[in-house]
């Protein structure tokens, strides 16, 4: 019961959508605290990209989405299936499951969605310094002129379905491709792993 509990708790976290990886920075070193300032007029035209841009919208409507998919039970239905045992159990009694992992799912988000709230300032203001620090300040307002153009406008409106659509075949095709390649890789963890099983405490 430990087992399938960690396992529900693990599940929402690997199943966040893509775009929201992808857009959101590496965890930060040790040092961040010292590192060195970012030239003020580099920050100014980083953020001025990234309003033009619309990002930050963008991050947003992908949490949303997520959660949503959360309270929905399918974030972790995919999870479940993934899993033999919990795929049989669930064969048995489907809508007693689907029932459970819908309630699960909506406090799941609930408490993820807290942490969300608490980070989006944070992700922005980051993703704001990368800019600052990987691009030159030419870059920068070359970009975010290019966004207030009309073609740039048109990309800004239409990228997130470009996404949510790619994003959301891929966590379907996934999960279909990689579980017969773990199905193959079975035996060979458990052979690892049995001697380190076994080993006394």
């Amino acid at each position: 019961m430990k087992t399938l509990a960690a396992f529900l708790i693990a599940a929402p976290i690997a199943a966040l959508p893509l775009p929201v990886a992808a857009q959101a920075p590496a965890a930060a070193p040790a040092t961040d605290a010292a590192a060195k300032p970012v030239d003020p007029a580099a920050q100014a035209a980083a953020r001025e990209l990234f309003e033009a841009s619309d990002i930050g919208a963008t991050m947003r409507d992908t949490s949303a989405k997520m959660l949503a998919q959360m309270r929905s039970g399918a974030a972790l239905s995919v999870f479940v299936d993934q899993n033999p045992q919990m795929r049989m159990k669930r064969a048995t009694n489907p809508q007693a499951w689907d029932a459970a992992l819908v309630r699960l799912g909506t406090k799941q988000a609930a408490a993820v969605e807290k942490i969300m709230a608490e980070l989006q300032p944070e992700m922005e203001a980051r993703t704001i310094r990368i800019y600052a620090e990987t691009f030159t300040i030419a870059d920068l307002k070359g970009f975010a002129a290019f966004y207030r153009t009309p073609l740039g406008r048109r990309m800004v409106e239409k990228m997130p379905t470009v996404l949510n659509q790619t994003m959301g075949w891929m966590q379907a095709e996934l999960p279909k491709r990689v579980a017969p390649a773990m199905a193959e890789l079975q035996p060979e963890i458990q052979r690892e792993l049995a001697p380190l099983m076994s080993a006394p405490k």
